[in-house]
């Protein structure tokens, strides 16, 4: 089934697969009427929602009050049906978890205490034992920085990878799980690697950017070294381009049915001048290679950076207005 998929995935990236984007769109608009799926965005005070159907409140900049405390930054789950909370100075009490995770009705599963500096990038385990963290500071001497995991519910985390060069901080803004939750996917010096924690291996698949697992595990996502978005088989190797290789700007997310990915990209159509657009979100369907742009971002640009998939997004919205009530 996989070389029937790859083998499709590789004709789709030669062709022009615009007439399936109306059928494409469809099929979005009713995975959001039946199960609340949408993209959002939740980094300190900032929080933004894109269902996939366009509607509101998309191209709305809202206050971020669903976390745990004032201004929490929040990553969805690979299933999209948890979020991972940090609470940070100045808003964090000095008894609170550095870490939280919590249904999306603010229901706490899990915490973690210790010590964090910045995170670049986040990801829960499918099982939900680990979070895995690109943590960053380039301060000299900065504690506890590079790429880690936590364990939940223990004081336990493991560093396992000092930070990437600074000129390349950017690069390393994503990292995935296996769905074992034995392995985790992330990028240094310019290359897609692969760490089993069990016994601490290293395999450099390609060369790359900003990888992401796929949450049914057929796939490794990732930025090329030319900037586009890409497929990779972890076990065949196999790579495949998507978006008939146009550029991309982000990470590639991963919608939690391994369907679709969404990324931002630079390009501009008679519509994105007409807004003064200087870049996009694009939701694509992997089977086919049909897309639809689902947010024009200002003049001021924007990225898929910190961008996840998740279900009940209305529900997600109507708590953090009750927590604004407070």
């Amino acid at each position: 089934m996989r070389a029937r998929l790859g083998a499709a995935l590789m004709a789709t990236s030669l062709c022009g697969c615009g007439s399936f984007t109306s059928e494409f769109r469809a099929d979005m608009r009713d995975k959001t009427s039946r199960s609340g799926m949408a993209l959002g965005y939740v980094n300190g005070s900032t929080l933004e929602i894109l269902p996939l159907n366009g509607g509101p409140p998309t191209n709305q900049i809202l206050e971020n009050r669903s976390g745990p405390r004032q201004s929490s930054s929040g990553w969805f789950s690979p299933d999209g049906k948890l979020i991972v909370w940090q609470l940070s100075w100045p808003f964090a009490k000095a008894d609170d978890p550095s870490l939280v995770v919590e249904t999306l009705a603010g229901v706490r599963v899990a915490a973690w205490y210790g010590q964090l500096n910045t995170i670049a990038a986040l990801a829960l385990s499918p099982d939900m034992s680990r979070v895995a963290l690109e943590v960053q500071n380039y301060f000299p001497r900065a504690p506890a920085t590079g790429l880690q995991y936590v364990v939940l519910g223990t004081p336990t985390r493991v560093v396992v990878e000092g930070m990437p060069p600074q000129n390349e901080a950017h690069a390393s803004d994503s990292l995935g799980w296996s769905p074992d939750s034995h392995k985790i996917v992330f990028s240094r010096n310019r290359q897609i690697i692969v760490l089993d924690i069990r016994t601490g291996t290293r395999e450099t698949l390609v060369d790359g950017i900003e990888p992401a697992w796929s949450p049914d595990g057929l796939w490794i996502s990732f930025t090329s070294s030319r900037g586009n978005a890409m497929l990779i088989d972890p076990s065949s190797r196999q790579t495949v381009t998507l978006y008939e290789g146009r550029t991309i700007t982000g990470p590639i997310g991963w919608s939690p049915d391994s369907c679709c990915v969404s990324f931002s990209d630079g390009h501009k159509g008679l519509l994105d001048a007409v807004t003064f657009s200087e870049a996009r979100m694009v939701v694509y369907r992997i089977k086919d290679g049909a897309w639809y742009v689902l947010k024009r971002f200002g003049p001021d640009g924007g990225t898929s950076s910190h961008f996840g998939w998740f279900y009940h997004y209305k529900e997600f919205l109507a708590n953090n207005n009750r927590n604004g009530k407070r």
